[in-house]
């Protein structure tokens, strides 16, 4: 039986006819990897690339648990409005994973949240509290780290009016 050896992150894995399973501590040691290097049968599972689309894709899912939320007046524009955002490449750089997060992101949730903060704060969405928010979004009862983001806005003032300019045009 021959073994191949892709290594994770931190977690090894061995392949036999592409069936993968996790390799325990105790079923390897430096020389079996070493072997494994040397007759080219080590492999490593690059980190997943970042497409755009992608990210969009996932915003738009994840803003899309909010609708019960809209206001009256916004019912049938919160999709224009998140698709301007969208299309606004300075605002599209503050939703990216970040390189190295602790845990891999499909997009950066701290920034999403306080977009949801500015759009609730302009009558996009109602005046719920943030836990409301992120018990919809994040369907956890428990306290929950992104909360805190909700009420911070953007930090970036330019982009703090982009996202006005936004709301305004779609509610005109």
């Amino acid at each position: 039986m021959e073994w191949y050896f892709f290594l994770n992150a931190s977690l090894i894995c061995t392949a036999v006819s592409q069936n993968f399973r996790k390799v325990l501590p105790d079923e390897y040691d430096k020389e079996t990897l070493w072997a494994a290097m040397l007759k080219g049968l080590l492999y490593t599972k690059s980190p997943e690339k970042v497409c755009k689309e992608n990210v969009i894709k996932e915003i738009r899912m994840y803003v899309k648990q909010l609708h019960p939320f809209v206001t009256y007046r916004f019912r049938n524009h919160v999709d224009d409005i998140w698709e301007r955002i969208f299309s606004c490449d300075e605002m599209m750089e503050i939703l990216m994973p970040n390189p190295k997060p602790r845990k891999f992101r499909a997009f950066n949730k701290y920034n999403t949240i306080r977009i949801i903060g500015v759009l609730r704060e302009m009558g996009v969405y109602q005046p719920y509290k943030h836990q409301t928010f992120i018990t919809q979004l994040e369907h956890s009862q428990g306290d929950n780290s992104y909360r805190s983001f909700m009420g911070r806005g953007i930090e970036q003032r330019h982009l703090l009016k982009k996202i006005q300019e936004i709301v305004a045009e779609c509610e005109a």
